[in-house]
């Protein structure tokens, strides 16, 4: 799911036909908790990490 939804931002639009709405949300609630688990950040490195995600979105 994930590398479906990467590979559209990229112009693969076919890969993401048929693919629901509850599975995107599922993917978007549990990336982030993938990326803090797998960095092991936490505390003070946490808040700047979600600091920086809601910076880049805001822009995006």
């Amino acid at each position: 799911m994930a590398e479906a939804v990467i590979r559209y931002a990229f112009g693969e639009e076919e890969l993401l036909a048929g693919v629901g709405v509850e599975d995107l949300r599922t993917l978007l609630f549990l990336l982030p908790y993938a990326i803090v688990s797998e960095q092991n950040i936490e505390g003070a490195s946490l808040d700047v990490f979600v600091a920086n995600v809601i910076k880049t979105a805001d822009e995006g």
